[in-house]
């Protein structure tokens, strides 16, 4: 015969199974009612409020129902019947985390006598065990387990059971949250990012991998001057393996402190090494706190460059004097550089003399610290930050929200 330990044991791993795979999600309400010998189960989340009095959490979305919740239950809930949630009005005050049972809350009989019932009647629920934690912020979760009148009331041993199985799920909602966000923020990164060309990877001070976008996927896997090993990304030349892990290190900002105390994280501009022998051009950036979240809670940085075999997009002249503090005389030469206009065209295009062009090109080259004209060009095509900026502005989209930190230094 199956104990009750095996029994949870069991339903815990359907937990975290729901909080690590967004399609068994589903399942985790009619998982929690079966394990309570129940037909109905609602797990959602609902926000605080910040204000001065306390007010009702608001509903912000469900995780999982029953199908006698369906999305008019849901809906009816979250639109009226959530604000006249008998048994939720009389315990949303109490302390986070707690387990309650609708009886001690409030009479089977007086609830019945609530517009509350008009719900209850519509799901069939009659009796309830309900759950509410803390998950993140002022976000926390709740759930309620229902029985029918036939089921008979939920009782002191299962509001026990539900205690020991609480921790877990919290962990699970919280992980699920935490995924949800990013696969959010890493589709929209992901997906802009990639239309530029530009690759995107998160690590951690350890360089531990969280994301990668397909753009930095095939970069890597056709030696572009990064590979990844056991699990981390690395420089893929040996020569360059040092300064990167230092780079990321100081972006991530988990760099050994100073003597006069621990540094900000400071952003850095490598050029790595690739097969063939040309350059790749990386920004090392740190995240900005809470604008990204990959799923990776500490110290973390995105390593970011230009697909060297993608076509660049246009640069405008606005964008690259914003990038380089550029003249807006010196932009609009570096502009048609980029687009492969020789100095000869150029001047017979806009009618400068070809001597007032030159001059142009050379203060280009000083302000940029370039010594060539193949050198500029070369610069503006593997910039990722260029990149992301043209091609932001040319599809209305921001790009992703990262913190890009010019280094105050080279990386050393």
């Amino acid at each position: 015969m199956t104990s009750q330990a095996d029994l949870d044991g069991e339903l815990i791993g359907r937990i975290y199974a729901a909080a690590g795979d967004a399609s068994r999600i589903p399942e985790l309400a009619l998982d929690l009612a079966h394990a309570f010998d129940s037909s109905s189960c609602i797990v959602y989340f609902r926000r605080k409020h910040a204000a001065p009095i306390p007010q009702m959490p608001e509903v912000t979305g469900v995780l999982s129902a029953t199908g006698n919740i369906d999305d008019q239950a849901c809906a009816a809930y979250a639109t009226h019947y959530g604000e006249r949630d008998e048994w939720y009005q009389r315990g949303w005050k109490r302390p986070s985390p707690q387990v309650v049972l609708g009886e001690e809350l409030i009479s089977t009989n007086e609830v019945l006598r609530t517009e509350w019932s008009d719900w209850l009647h519509t799901t069939g629920c009659l009796h309830v065990l309900g759950v509410q934690f803390p998950i993140e912020g002022n976000v926390f979760g709740a759930l309620g387990i229902h029985r029918t009148r036939a089921e008979g009331p939920l009782e002191e041993a299962d509001r026990q059971r539900m205690i020991r199985l609480l921790p877990h799920l919290q962990r699970a909602m919280r992980i699920r949250e935490r995924l949800r966000t990013a696969e959010q923020a890493a589709g929209v990164a992901g997906s802009a990012a990639g239309r530029m060309g530009v690759g995107i990877i998160v690590v951690d001070a350890e360089r531990r991998i969280y994301f990668v976008n397909p753009v930095a996927e095939r970069t890597v896997r056709s030696g572009g001057g990064l590979r990844i090993a056991g699990g981390r990304l690395a420089a893929l030349a040996a020569v360059d393996e040092a300064v990167f892990s230092r780079a990321v290190r100081h972006a991530s900002g988990s760099a050994a402190p100073a003597a006069q105390g621990p540094s900000p994280p400071r952003g850095a501009t490598l050029h790595l090494s690739m097969r063939g022998g040309a350059k790749l051009a990386v920004m090392i950036a740190p995240l900005a706190a809470n604008a990204l979240r990959y799923g990776c809670i500490g110290p973390a940085c995105a390593v970011i460059f230009s697909d060297p075999a993608s076509h660049a997009p246009d640069l405008p002249p606005q964008v690259l004097a914003a990038r380089y503090g550029l003249t807006p005389a010196q932009a609009r030469l570096l502009s048609a550089l980029v687009r492969g206009e020789t100095l000869a065209d150029y001047a017979a295009r806009t009618g400068v003399g070809i001597g007032t062009i030159r001059s142009h090109l050379k203060d280009l080259t000083a302000r940029t610290g370039q010594r060539r004209q193949a050198d500029l060009v070369r610069m503006a095509l593997s910039d990722p930050l260029l990149r992301l900026q043209a091609g932001g502005a040319a599809e209305g989209v921001s790009p992703p929200a990262v913190s890009l930190r010019e280094p105050e230094a080279p990386a050393q």
